[in-house]
Parts: structure tokens; sequence; C-alpha cells
């Protein structure tokens, strides 16, 4: 199955995390993508991200980096984004502007879950909602896309 991988269950799932759960879900996302039973699928924007975020010393200097950066290259489905998405949403109504691009890679890509630690994106449901923008939560869930927490994916839809 293909999932759009944010950067944080990546480092999570590599570097760890004080929260045993979120860190034995980031590592059973990744075995499945070693598996085959996940396809990582990404954009240009997250390829620069993934570039950014674990170019920080401390993580390119972590001895499982490299092994995981080439089997994130090696099985990632890269989609080149063209502004022509299979269906219409508004960035505005993202909490934060920066996991645009998380929601256009799984609206680009047809792709059905993004999984995240980032809470802006859950917010992004809630928010919308709470607000009486149903149509920005409904237009997101037309495409197919479901937001799931690392914990939520590993447990729900890996087993």
């Amino acid at each position: 199955m293909r999932a759009v991988i944010d950067t944080n269950v990546f480092v999570y799932g590599v570097m760890g995390s004080t929260d045993l759960s979120l860190k034995l879900a980031c590592q059973k996302i990744l075995r499945a993508v070693q598996e085959n039973r996940v396809i990582p699928v990404v954009n240009g924007w997250m390829l620069e991200e993934y570039i950014r975020v674990t170019s920080v010393r401390a993580f390119s200097q972590h001895s499982k980096f490299a092994r995981y950066m080439n089997l994130f290259a090696e099985k990632a489905v890269v989609f080149k984004h063209t502004n022509k998405s299979i269906c219409d949403w508004d960035p505005r109504w993202i909490y934060d502007p920066d996991d645009k691009i998380f929601v256009e890679c799984a609206i680009d890509g047809n792709v059905p879950f993004v999984i995240s630690h980032d809470y802006s994106l859950k917010r992004f449901i809630d928010w919308n909602l709470s607000q009486g923008h149903n149509e920005a939560v409904a237009t997101v869930e037309e495409c197919g896309i479901r937001f799931l927490s690392p914990e939520g994916f590993a447990d729900h839809v890996l087993d």
C-alpha cells in the first residue's frame, strides 16, 4: 500500500523517541517499507524537506541514517507536483503551511494515507470542522486521504 510518510516518522524511526510507543510504531513503519508492505510516496518538496532535516549533523552521523536514506531512495515513488490535483483544496485551511507538501503529495499521487506525528495535520481536520469549514475536510476526504498517527497506522493498518 502507498503512503505519504512525514519526515518526523522517518526521524523517530531512525533516531528513536522518549515515547516508546511512538518509536516502536515508526520503526514498524520503516520495517514495512523495507518488506515492501508500504511504498513511500514523495514529491520534490518532500525530498527537499527530508534532505534539510536529515542534514543535521547529529542525524547524519547516526549509524542507521545511510541505510534508511538508501531504503527510501530505492522504494519511494516520486510524483511531480503539477498544480492539477485530482481534487481542489484550499491550502490556507491547513494549520501549518509547511505541512501542505504532504497533503499535496497525497492528492497528486492519489495516496490513501498520510502518516504523521505532527498534530498540525490533525488540527487541520479538527479546526476546519470547528470553524464550519466542512467543505475543506470533505474535499480532502473525498480524495480518499486519511491522516493517521504512526501508532494509528501501525496498529490499525499494518496489523
